[in-house]
């Protein structure tokens, strides 16, 4: 595949296949208890934890450590 022939509609269509999949993946057991604390926060809505899980342990993190 020629990522670089993509149209910016088959862009889109895999990034929301990608979540699609990425959403039915299990949470690291590293990473379970803080995405409900970033949730909690408002960093997430947590409407696909699996995808933001990271990014927003991240910010989590970033934010308790000012």
């Amino acid at each position: 595949m020629d990522i670089s022939k993509l149209t910016d509609k088959d862009i889109i269509q895999l990034v929301n296949r990608i979540q699609d999949v990425m959403s039915r993946q299990p949470i690291t057991p590293a990473l379970i208890s803080e995405p409900e604390e970033a949730k909690a926060m408002g960093i997430t809505d947590g409407t696909v934890p699996n995808i933001l899980a990271q990014a927003a342990v991240m910010a989590l993190r970033a934010v308790k450590h000012r």
